[in-house]
């Protein structure tokens, strides 16, 4: 299935990579990057040391603003794929060049040593891609290449669920190896990217939604390439792409970026270089790029940099709300770390502006006062500077229109402990947004005090006011 992509959005990216000074680990092609959100560090695996040597592909490093070698007994080889599970904390690698006895078996590293957790599943095979699919708790595999039978490549489509290897499909983009995989946890699909036959380079863009494959097509593309890296951003909810092999030409030195609707060629460069690795540390908010070829004539492959790029991020968005009629209601994100990023608050679509019921429409945090019916809808907010812009998430405002009871301090309809947390806030926060004019003074008095306390509990207790 083709689907065609909507006309390309507006804005100018800006980022800058720079080079990361480092002794260690030294030059290798085809690693493995990974960052790790429970430990807050980078793990860097496998490759080798220089084209047509496998020496150096057990090794595993940590980066945590300084190198450090781990132990390691894979004996995984070079080529390996890997990504990380996010649900159970591992980091998860398969495959590797078809010489080595682990080709085609599956292992873990849990922060402390490597398992073998299977020995069946895809098969043997290297130069595939992987992705974690964080919505449903699998690692996505996708095609590769058979050394050991003149080099075929694959086409199918596969998931690890930390049990087990799944054959969920057998069609969708062309057999291929060197293409590159990313989870895109907004739009929660698989996108795919490039890579070739044994007679055919690709450029085309593939997601998988857990059913299906469907071809993408943009107004702008990459070039056809392999040895790329892609990487996916949460917080600006884009693919990031860099570098390449493509026919006829050097190893490419742009920087693209995919948000689901068009492919854009970033103001940003980096070293030409193809078969590295790339991951995105969200904490830092870094793409962090290691190793890889200079060029196919002069290899330069020790190289390691970051790119921070200047578009506005949404690190967390807004939640949403139930108010009674009369009551208050709070929409917020973080503040963007740029400091000529604007805001603009929308329900339903349509800019808000303030008035004296609504304030901070246009900054980070949204009051509205004195609900009323009217005010039910979604909200979302777009934030935007020189260099782009993004929209989070829509929150819902569901207002209530029959009578709120003191007690249901949160007036989601119940009475509960909830309740009680809500009321703490409240208490500690005089300040704080009320979701009815009643929450909380359970004793009637019109006053949110310590006095409400022991009739709230109480009303817990029972279920009801």
């Amino acid at each position: 299935m083709v689907v065609s992509a909507a006309a390309p959005a507006t804005g100018q990216w800006c980022g800058d990579w720079r080079t990361i000074e480092a002794t260690e680990p030294g030059e290798r092609i085809w690693s493995q990057m990974v960052y790790c959100p429970a430990w807050d560090h980078v793990l860097l695996f496998s490759g080798y040391i220089r084209p047509g040597s496998h020496s150096g592909y057990d090794e595993l490093w940590r980066w945590d603003s300084v190198w450090e070698q781990l132990p390691s007994s894979g004996r995984l080889g070079s080529e390996v794929s890997m990504s990380f599970d996010t649900r159970r904390n591992v980091a998860v690698a398969f495959g590797s060049y078809d010489s080595w006895p682990e080709a085609g078996n599956t292992w873990e590293w849990d922060g402390e040593a490597w398992r073998r957790v299977a020995t069946t599943g895809p098969g043997r095979r290297h130069r595939c891609a992987t992705a974690y699919d964080s919505t449903r708790g699998v690692v996505v595999l996708f095609g590769g290449v058979d050394g050991t039978t003149n080099q075929p490549r694959f086409g199918d489509t596969w998931e690890w669920d930390g049990k087990g290897w799944l054959l969920r499909a057998t069609g969708g983009p062309a057999p291929r190896s060197d293409h590159t995989l990313v989870y895109d946890s907004a739009r929660r699909v698989c996108v795919l990217f490039g890579g070739e036959s044994s007679t055919t380079m690709f450029g085309d863009t593939w997601e998988w939604d857990g059913v299906l494959w469907r071809q993408i097509v943009t107004p702008t593309s990459p070039t056809r390439r392999i040895s790329h890296a892609m990487e996916y951003d949460p917080t600006r909810r884009i693919s990031l792409m860099t570098g390449g092999y493509g026919p006829g030409a050097p190893y490419r030195a742009d920087t693209w970026s995919y948000d689901g609707r068009e492919w854009r060629l970033l103001d940003v460069h980096v070293q030409p270089r193809g078969d590295h690795a790339m991951t995105y540390n969200v904490q830092q908010d870094e793409f962090l790029v290691y190793g890889g070829y200079g060029s196919r004539s002069d290899p330069q492959p020790y190289i390691f940099s970051s790119l921070n790029l200047r578009q506005p991020r949404i690190v967390e968005d807004p939640s949403s709300a139930i108010c009674c009629i009369g009551g208050s209601a709070l929409f917020s994100v973080p503040a963007d770390d740029e400091p000529d990023t604007t805001y603009q608050w929308r329900r339903d679509g349509v800019a808000l502006v303030d008035d004296p019921r609504i304030q901070g429409a246009a900054t980070p945090r949204l009051l509205i006062r004195d609900v009323a019916t009217a005010d039910g809808g979604e909200y979302d907010l777009l934030l935007a500077n020189p260099c782009g812009e993004i929209v989070s998430l829509p929150a819902a405002l569901v207002v209530r229109e029959d009578a709120c009871l003191p007690c249901d301090v949160n007036c989601d309809g119940s009475v509960n402990g909830f309740d009680i947390d809500d009321f703490v806030e409240l208490l500690t926060d005089p300040a704080a947004p009320r979701c009815s004019p009643v929450a909380g003074d359970v004793n009637g008095d019109g006053a949110l005090d310590a006095f409400d306390i022991e009739l709230l509990v109480a009303s817990v207790m029972q279920g009801a006011c």
